[in-house]
């Protein structure tokens, strides 16, 4: 997918895939999205933005929430490396951004209440944030 802008300036042979459009892959995109679509995973990641939201608030170093759905990132007054290295001995894998005061979630949008539970109780220790 690409706007008029970007897709006058791709030429033959710029772009390739090796199982794009091929029938297995295209087997696999129906599945996922009859999946997506069938188990109400879209409104499943409204819950879980609405959950992490309500539960990150509440921690005082904790600058801005960006992000929607299933895709957030939690800006810190300091570096989060301290947050991410005990979230990692709990066991919970959060990605990292090109800001060091950037925390990145990208839980799947089958995402359950209490995991979202387990990962605020995870983020929030005594200790664990700086100013708390």
């Amino acid at each position: 997918l690409a706007n008029d802008r970007v897709a006058s300036c791709i030429k033959e042979n710029d772009l390739g895939t090796t199982f794009g459009g091929g029938m297995l892959a295209m087997a696999a995109v129906l599945a996922t999205i009859e999946a997506i679509e069938r188990d109400g995973m879209i409104e499943n990641a409204r819950r879980v933005e609405s959950r992490l939201r309500e539960a990150i608030a509440e921690i005082q170093s904790v600058v801005a929430i960006k992000g929607r759905g299933c895709l957030i990132g939690i800006e810190f007054m300091e570096e989060c490396r301290p947050v991410l290295g005990h979230l990692l001995e709990k066991r919970i894998i959060t990605g990292t951004s090109s800001d060091p005061k950037v925390l990145r979630l990208l839980p799947p949008l089958c995402t359950l209440p209490e995991q979202v539970d387990l990962f605020a109780d995870a983020i929030n220790p005594k200790g664990v944030i700086s100013g708390e």
